[in-house]
């Protein structure tokens, strides 16, 4: 937790120097679907998957030079992905909220990003008869890459892919999460 708040405001300084010394930035605000898939030690012997979500971005793209840019992003992801289950216990990875930096390359209408951030994720044990549930809240590094496609100058498509080695142990199962990944599909409207 103490990274996750490091980070936050780092981000917002940078943001906030990016912006005061560059002279062109784009702030957008993106929708996406999100897809998260755990990877689970223990317990149940299938891949735990969750195909259709939401999630919600905004950032802002910083012009270094001709084709370079630097992103500064801030999100919340619904993933609502139940890792396993055995009897009436439940253990889920349900929410992701962070922040990112993506350097990143642009030829024409196509930018390509590596994604370098951290998540607060958000983790639960829950028992379905009694109600009583365990929640746990901790931070995770994480990478990625993201394709983007310009439609018009404020409206864009991108494809990302972001992986986090990211370990918890259930209380109320015999399931532990070693690693997960999101893959999002978004649009996303900015303003120059």
């Amino acid at each position: 937790m103490k990274h996750l708040r490091l980070a936050l405001l780092f981000a917002w300084y940078c943001s906030d120097a990016l912006g005061q010394t560059l002279n062109k930035n784009s702030f957008y605000l993106e929708v996406h679907s999100v897809s998260t898939i755990g990877k689970v030690d223990g317990g149940s012997t299938t891949v735990p998957y969750n195909l259709l979500n939401a999630g919600i971005t905004f950032g802002n793209e910083f012009n270094l030079s001709e084709h370079l840019y630097l992103g500064l992003e801030f999100y919340y992801y619904n993933n609502k992905l139940v890792l396993a289950s055995e009897g009436a216990n439940r253990f889920e990875l349900h929410q992701c909220l962070g922040g990112n930096l993506k350097p990143g390359i642009r030829y024409g209408r196509h930018s390509s990003f590596l994604i370098l951030g951290i998540n607060g994720v958000y983790l639960f044990d829950k028992n379905e008869m009694t109600g009583n549930q365990i929640d746990q809240f901790d931070d995770s590094i994480f990478w990625g890459l993201q394709q983007k496609h310009q439609l018009t100058q404020n409206m864009s498509v991108s494809m990302a892919f972001i992986h986090s080695a990211f370990e918890r142990q259930s209380f109320y199962t015999s399931s532990k999460l070693t690693t997960f990944s999101i893959i999002k599909c978004g649009l996303s409207y900015s303003v120059h």
